[in-house]
């Protein structure tokens, strides 16, 4: 009985992914012969879904009906009736595809996650354009806000950053002349590489580690929490430290160290 159950179930779900799959296609059809200026609109076959609204308050238009949310597309606030049909259709097959519409019911959020995903996916896709070209020996020009540049207090260094919700920002320095990173290429690589793994995991190794150290062991043995002028020239002399470490010449500002 379970296995026959089980058969059915499956059964189910191919059929209603084939129906949902035509329904696709004959929207996707809709649109292509929409788009084409020669095709008569009146000669086009509505998909389900999609009809005339002759009889709005707003004038005539389109309406595109799924199942909790119905939107009319005015032909006078889409420019035309041909305008006016191809946003009606490409709302309807955003539907058909799970991805919801700003004016839904549940308030527009399965429409702010399906761009959230999408802004991710276009971000890791453009990272791997960039991984692609170094990959491959060529130089790369990368654009601001990317999260992978050069500082400008080094020539030898290439920086990593990221934030994400909930959590503190990344920032993580990859100098080339060492014996990990040979050449620029070699440390441009890996701060891509880097970048990307917090674009797909939202976090790398290191900003993994946790972060707290309140009520443990490495607290206590970090000494008295420091605030004010003090916890500020501390801090600036930890990052003075850090630069001197990847073999860079380190920034004084803050750290009340003057070279002679």
């Amino acid at each position: 009985m379970l296995a026959a159950l089980r058969q059915a179930e499956q059964t189910a779900q191919q059929r209603h992914e084939e129906h949902l799959q035509r329904e696709i296609a004959d929207v996707e059809r809709a649109i292509e012969q929409t788009k084409n200026e020669s095709v008569d609109v009146n000669s086009i076959a509505l998909p389900r879904g999609l009809h005339r609204a002759n009889t709005h308050q707003d004038g005539s238009g389109w309406v595109a009906q799924h199942a909790g949310c119905q939107r009319y597309f005015g032909n006078d606030l889409n420019d035309g009736e041909r305008r006016a049909l191809l946003a009606a259709l490409k709302c309807r097959k955003r539907h058909l595809q799970g991805h919801g519409c700003p004016k839904c019911n549940d308030g527009g959020r399965g429409w702010e996650e399906f761009q959230k995903q999408e802004n991710q996916r276009l971000k890791v896709k453009r990272i791997d354009r960039f991984i692609k070209e170094v990959e491959a020996g060529r130089e790369v020009t990368l654009p601001n806000g990317i999260g992978v540049h050069r500082p400008t207090y080094s020539k030898t260094t290439w920086r990593m950053s990221h934030k994400a919700p909930g959590r503190p920002q990344c920032r993580i320095p990859f100098t080339y002349g060492t014996v990990d990173y040979p050449t620029s290429m070699d440390a441009l690589l890996a701060a891509l590489q880097c970048k990307r793994q917090h674009l797909v995991d939202g976090q790398c190794v290191e900003c993994a580690q946790p972060a707290d150290m309140h009520d443990t062991e490495e607290a206590e043995e970090a000494g008295p929490q420091l605030t004010g002028r003090d916890g500020r020239q501390l801090a600036a002399i930890n990052a003075a430290l850090g630069v001197i470490k990847n073999g860079e010449v380190p920034p004084l500002k803050g750290t009340e160290i003057f070279p002679f």
